[in-house]
């Protein structure tokens, strides 16, 4: 037996005792120091009982296991496995608000999907889903704001949810939106799909009205939000909270949930996210944005906040991630207004990285972009390598690489790298606080 090369440990208030977290396997389990020093100096105790604790863990593995080999493997069937199939359908560029670090803020082109234009995304899914033998199709909403144009949206879902359904494949609706144009009609018609809805909410009302606002109304969008929010309590749909996290919205952060709370809004899922000013179209709000090094220290006290309010944080459980996100699956495509394919919606408008566009019958045709993206391989990337973080971040963000770097073969190093030591914390304060709050608070 030996230790494995992807073990993290936690120190806790007991300095005797640690939590150990295994990034290959996402295992966490408790071990007292004498044991985390024999599994930190490979020098593994000669305890046949230990020693098969310490590998239902996956604290120590087989003296043959490879697990960079395995890493690389994981990677690779989750970058192939085409039985999932995830279209983002950008409704329009256009949007009712203007909100500063907006990326797709410079675009001219406002005109929504056309109707031949739906025609063909709605063909393009069926028969790429068909050649690809999918099991499971997910369609997500996007813009600019989707809901501007809401007989397009239902035309779009309804059409390609039947055709799975008499397909035998299981269909799943996910929703970005901004929230302020969603009906009580809206809201339940999204609800008999159980949809995923992500909402921006940028602190509270001061700051976020003076972010998102409603064109020429000179009125923000807050009060709006929450009554969107009331239309779907107790609906089968889930509402995930984008609290963009800026110099300006941090301190209202507490004020906001406190307001959250008290109109009875706790079914709502908090994700705090940081912004970022790479793109040209929101450089004009590069002040505004926090450093990485301040991010790193504040999110942890907006996890603690959310829980003591009683809130359960969204995406907080540390994952084992073969894909840094389905922007390098082949089954993951963007498509904008005008037909052409993105790998991620944070690269739309930019023509540099158009990866294919829909053909008239619904066929898409690659460009060598596309395959540039998909051959990106963290095991390669010198600073992923031999990195402990590797199976939990499989190389970052390649738009951070991108922008860092000028090429997706790179390190797109981002919170994974710096924060899954405290993410795993505020976990296991909230999942499991009878056996960690005396440990870890």
């Amino acid at each position: 037996m030996k230790s494995s090369i992807y073990n993290i440990f936690v120190p806790t208030k007991d300095s005797s005792k640690f939590v150990a977290y295994n990034t290959l396997r996402g295992s966490t389990t408790i071990v007292n120091d004498e044991v985390k020093k024999a599994i930190q100096g490979n020098n593994l105790p000669d305890d046949k009982k230990l020693l098969e604790k310490l590998q239902k863990t996956n604290l120590v593995v087989d003296d043959e296991s490879d697990e960079k080999n395995l890493c690389k493997y994981l990677h690779n069937k989750h970058k192939f496995d085409n039985s999932y199939q995830h279209f983002c359908v950008i409704i329009t560029y256009d949007c009712n608000f203007r909100c500063p670090y907006c990326y797709q803020g410079a675009d001219k082109n406002k005109h929504p999907i056309s109707e031949e234009m739906l025609e063909k995304v709605i063909k393009c899914i069926k028969r790429t889903c068909k050649e690809r033998k999918a099991k499971d199709l997910e369609v997500t909403l996007y813009g600019g704001e989707p809901f501007m144009f809401p007989k397009k949206c239902k035309k779009l879902v309804e059409e390609t949810s039947q055709w799975a359904k008499e397909n035998n494949i299981i269909f799943h609706l996910s929703v970005l939106t901004n929230g302020s144009l969603i009906t009580k009609e809206i809201a339940e018609w999204l609800s008999d799909y159980k949809a995923r809805i992500q909402i921006p909410l940028d602190g509270y009302k001061t700051v976020h009205d003076k972010y998102r606002y409603h064109i020429g109304k000179n009125k923000g969008s807050y009060e709006d939000l929450m009554q969107t929010f009331n239309y779907f309590k107790g609906t089968d749909a889930s509402i995930h909270l984008r609290i963009s996290v800026t110099k300006e919205t941090y301190p209202t952060m507490g004020k906001m949930l406190d307001d959250l709370k008290a109109r009875g809004l706790t079914h709502l899922h908090p994700d705090f996210c940081y912004i970022t000013a790479f793109v040209e179209a929101c450089n004009s709000f590069s002040p505004y944005c926090l450093k990485d090094s301040e991010l790193y220290s504040v999110l942890p006290e907006l996890w603690k906040m959310s829980r003591e309010k009683g809130f359960k944080t969204d995406m907080l459980k540390p994952q084992v991630s073969p894909l840094p996100c389905s922007s390098i699956a082949d089954g993951s495509y963007v498509i904008d207004p005008t037909g052409n394919i993105y790998k991620c919606w944070e690269l739309v408008i930019q023509k540099e990285h158009i990866v294919g566009r829909i053909l008239d019958n619904g066929k898409m045709e690659l460009t060598p972009k596309y395959f540039e993206t998909l051959s990106r391989d963290p095991s390669t990337i010198e600073d992923c390598e031999k990195c402990k973080f590797l199976p939990a971040c499989s190389g970052g963000c390649i738009c951070k690489a991108c922008w860092n770097k000028g090429t997706y073969q790179a390190s797109g190093c981002g919170t994974v790298k710096f924060l899954l030591v405290e993410q795993l914390k505020a976990y296991l304060l909230q999942e499991y606080p009878e056996t960690f709050k005396t440990l870890l608070e």
